[in-house]
């Protein structure tokens, strides 16, 4: 009823898009086109832990548009240790939503979900919504709220597996991304 169409980023079309001002793990990606070819673009996402990145919100949230098979074999690629923090923060360059909306009604913490986790991470009832225009700046918001630091690096809880991609988005260049204390 609403003129929206189902895109599929495992068929193509795709598209090769530059990083704007350079990338940090590449100069370009291949990405679907339906994902690139809009007038704004809006991330949302929950409010919730990940095993190798710590934290997912809306910046792990664009990991979901890279094409995955069978056309190319990017997921596992890209989901490894060193490759995805930079990969992140180049989304986030080429994607710069206009909207970051982070679901934190019911959030989780100490673990990813799982249906086969034989004890899975409980629920976290938070009655929040973090919302803000600058991806980076907003999941570093989400991300001291969880009760993180998002200065933090790797070896530094959550940020078990590798390096925290938000800092290495700030080490990047990315603008207005760290939450400045009150003193700042």
């Amino acid at each position: 009823n609403y003129g929206v169409q189902y895109a599929d980023g495992t068929k193509p079309p795709y598209k090769t898009v530059s990083v704007p001002g350079g990338g940090l793990m590449f100069q370009e990606y291949v990405l679907p086109a339906a994902a690139v070819d809009v007038d704004e673009f809006i991330s949302v996402a929950k409010l919730k832990n990940h095993a190798f990145m710590g934290v997912t919100l809306c910046t792990k949230n664009l990991f979901g548009l890279m094409p995955g098979e069978p056309h190319s074999h990017t997921r596992t690629y890209f989901h490894h240790v060193v490759r995805m923090p930079y990969l992140l923060a180049d989304l986030a360059k080429i994607f710069d939503p206009v909207l970051n909306v982070i679901d934190g009604l019911v959030g989780q913490a100490g673990q990813e979900w799982s249906s086969t986790t034989p004890h899975p991470a409980p629920a976290r009832v938070c009655h929040t919504l973090v919302v803000g225009d600058q991806i980076i700046a907003t999941d570093a918001c989400a991300t001291s709220l969880m009760g993180h630091d998002p200065q933090n690096d790797w070896l530094t809880p959550p940020f078990h597996r590798d390096r925290n991609h938000l800092l290495v988005a700030a080490e990047g260049g990315a603008e207005r991304v760290l939450p400045v204390d009150e003193a700042g």
